[in-house]
């Protein structure tokens, strides 16, 4: 057979709001229940906000630098040689290979941590000394078992209090 001439029309165009569209923005309206444990609407980490340089991080490990920790967090601080970007505090992550041998594990424990820093940042902000130079932080998870993030986020806390009495 032969096609036909409505065979060649091309299909109507649709419009701006096709119906999965609609179906989406409808989907992101819904409010959607809380993840365990995690509170929503904190502001978010920003890329200014790590530490990426690796000038800073050897000088962490390198120069006489203090830490304290909450097992399993570890912090390593420094008062920064070089201020970059507006915040008092720029944050590494450091899970080791040795005790974690898979990426995805080793991923999914800096996602927490970073996580639970997010969510607690606001609140050290507040309670650091007018004046206080900014810090560069190398923060190492030194457990050897995966924890929930509930206790990942309690540890975080006891860190930042740590740090604060050190700072103070």
């Amino acid at each position: 057979m032969l096609p036909s001439k409505d065979d060649d029309k091309k299909p109507p165009k649709r419009s701006a709001a096709t119906p999965k569209s609609e179906e989406r923005a409808s989907n992101r309206a819904l409010a959607l229940p809380k993840a365990e444990g995690i509170q929503q609407g904190a502001a978010r980490l920003y890329r200014s906000e790590r530490l990426k340089s690796q000038s800073a991080i050897q000088a962490l490990f390198d120069r006489r630098s203090a830490s304290v920790s909450a097992y399993p967090l570890r912090l390593v601080y420094a008062p920064a040689e070089q201020a970059r970007g507006g915040y008092p505090v720029q944050l590494a992550v450091s899970v080791p290979k040795r005790r974690f041998k898979r990426a995805v594990d080793r991923n999914r424990i800096k996602r927490l941590m970073r996580e639970a820093y997010r969510l607690n940042k606001e609140s050290l902000y507040e309670r650091l000394p007018a004046g206080s130079p900014q810090y560069a932080w190398m923060l190492i998870y030194t457990g050897k078992e995966e924890l929930s993030y509930r206790r990942v986020e309690k540890k975080m806390r006891q860190v930042l209090d740590r740090f604060l009495k050190e700072v103070q």
